[in-house]
């Protein structure tokens, strides 16, 4: 079978960017018959050094629905980091209908982060993802869903209560519950796996797959972080029913595409546990790469994340 041709939409974004270099190497290594940028600012040096390695930087406007067509009727893949910006809903719906208007045949939509089939707490931003990949697939769109859980490099930091600086962990709940972290660097080699599986063997990838690069407790994650930095962390707990008290009367002021303090709900009601899962069907054995674990990331920060900075 031909290599195909992907559409990368949102390259230049936080998942996006991370994605990006894979699909550059595979473009190279010719598993990747062609890659095309999509963006609303083509012109942007950002594109300089993706485009110098054979990438197509093309111009999109979601108000012209035709032009973008025409843009995919080439396309075999197209692959979604699309943000939370601007008329996200629409844009989106729109680019499925074109996706299928032009005969595209893998659709992946841009998820990266919680499976919200099976949790205890429903969001409008859920909601809204659950939604399009129905369209998608309504239009007869092949959709393969990434759910990653948590990114590994930016959620060891205050704000999701993991206070380096002060050598203290406010947890909510146990801490004893599997939560699934992916590293941003498997996110780039998972999702080029995912795509060419999905490009040659339909039948065998999977329209929902659970991923991660490490599964273990909290608390197992806390012992990483001090047997590298030699220090002991402090632990602060937070009853799981408390911590709802709290979401509940907090929600109302939250925007609707921010999760807030619900994160922390579902790390401590197992939400986020990915023990079922498909890793063996993209990456069997690791024979594509090696998953990254908490382990090197801690090696990595000296067992110290954010200590004097925040990701957010």
């Amino acid at each position: 079978m031909d290599a195909p041709c992907v559409a990368l939409f949102g390259s230049n974004g936080f998942i996006g960017k991370e994605i990006l270099p894979s699909f550059l190497d595979a473009l190279q290594e010719r598993a990747l018959s062609s890659l095309k940028l999509a963006t609303q600012n083509p012109r942007s040096s950002a594109y300089d050094a993706a485009r110098n390695r054979g990438a197509i930087v093309c111009l999109i406007n979601f108000g012209d629905k035709p032009s973008l067509r025409r843009m995919l009727e080439d396309v075999d893949v197209v692959v979604s980091c699309m943000g939370t910006g601007g008329d996200y809903k629409e844009n989106k719906k729109i680019l499925v209908e074109a996706c299928a208007e032009a005969n595209v045949k893998v659709y992946v939509p841009s998820e990266w982060g919680t499976d919200h089939r099976h949790i205890s707490y429903q969001h409008p931003m859920f909601t809204s993802k659950q939604d399009h990949q129905s369209y998608a697939q309504s239009l007869g769109l092949k959709t393969i869903a990434i759910y990653t859980g948590l990114i590994m490099e930016t959620s060891f930091c205050k704000w999701f209560g993991f206070d380096t600086k002060n050598r203290t962990w406010n947890i909510v709940g146990s801490g004893e519950r599997p939560v699934a972290m992916t590293s941003q660097k498997d996110l780039g080699p998972l999702t080029l796996r995912t795509i060419l599986l999905a490009f040659s063997s339909p039948e065998s990838c999977p329209s929902q797959l659970r991923v991660y690069s490490d599964n273990r407790s909290i608390q197992e994650y806390r012992k990483c972080f001090e047997n590298e930095s030699k220090e002991q962390l402090r632990t602060n707990f937070t009853s799981l029913q408390d911590a709802e008290r709290d979401y509940e009367s907090k929600k109302a002021s939250i925007p609707p595409n921010l999760l807030g303090p619900l994160m922390n709900l579902l790390i401590a009601d197992g939400s986020l546990d990915h023990s079922s899962n498909a890793r063996e069907i993209i990456n069997p054995g690791q024979y594509y790469f090696r998953w990254t674990t908490v382990d090197d990331y801690a090696r990595e920060v000296g067992g110290l994340p954010w200590e004097n900075e925040s990701p957010w």
